[in-house]
């Protein structure tokens, strides 16, 4: 998908009021109207904030997978990125996802707003986009402070209201395999185990559990592991 003729607008993925059907196009639509548009700032910390006028990506690659809670998209970054490739995390709307705890998320200004309680115990479209809002905040606040402490995990570089964009692990062939995948010698064995083992004690450190670490969710690329 090229990223350079001006999109259309971007419509809601929070609130989930479209059909399943239209989900892979609302979220390639997104990506388009956000990180391939020229809004965005480079921060002191190598990340990004929407003030600016630079384009993060500019071409959507192809989808590299399709989870519970999100899809995520391989793309070509521009030069305004310090890789060749980038991935978007596209998290899906409550009605598409299986999730069910997402309102522990909230943000602490919501649990005291009265008014947005009332939201969420009635399921409005303003409740349901203040929990998906929250959860995502949440999500980039804990990749950006465990990828600042030396956790091994991709880099974040910006995110919106529905999407984190972060290093694609892989190169031009495609993504990094899965560690499942992957036939280790018992000594690269032994090394990885210590970097996981590593990467989960800075979690703990910050208190974050991973709540689904398996090989399935871990890749490996240029001899380390790669929590995802």
């Amino acid at each position: 998908m090229d990223l350079k003729s001006k999109p259309p607008r971007e419509p809601s993925l929070a609130r989930g009021d479209f059909t399943r059907g239209e989900l892979r196009h609302r979220e390639q639509l997104h990506i388009q109207t956000t990180f391939g548009e020229p809004r965005w700032e480079r921060l002191d910390n190598g990340r990004f904030q929407q003030s600016g006028g630079l384009a993060l990506v500019d071409h959507l690659i192809e989808m590299i997978g399709d989870g519970k809670e999100a899809t995520v998209y391989q793309c070509r970054a521009t030069d305004a990125l310090p890789v060749r490739f980038c991935a978007a995390k596209v998290y899906r709307a409550q009605s598409f996802r299986a999730f069910a705890k997402a309102g522990d998320y909230l943000a602490d200004e919501h649990r005291r707003d009265r008014r947005a309680q009332k939201a969420i115990r009635q399921h409005s479209k303003r409740g349901r986009a203040m929990v998906h809002h929250d959860w995502i905040e949440r999500e980039w606040r804990t990749l950006s402070d465990l990828y600042d402490a030396g956790a091994r995990i991709p880099q974040p570089f910006a995110h919106t209201d529905v999407a984190i964009l972060m290093a694609f692990i892989g190169d031009e062939r495609g993504a990094a395999p899965l560690l499942k995948n992957v036939q280790l010698s018992r000594g690269d064995a032994a090394r990885a185990f210590e970097q996981i083992v590593d990467t989960v004690r800075t979690m703990l450190d910050h208190d974050r559990i991973h709540g689904d670490l398996s090989p399935y969710n871990i890749l490996y690329w240029d001899d380390e592991p790669i929590v995802c």
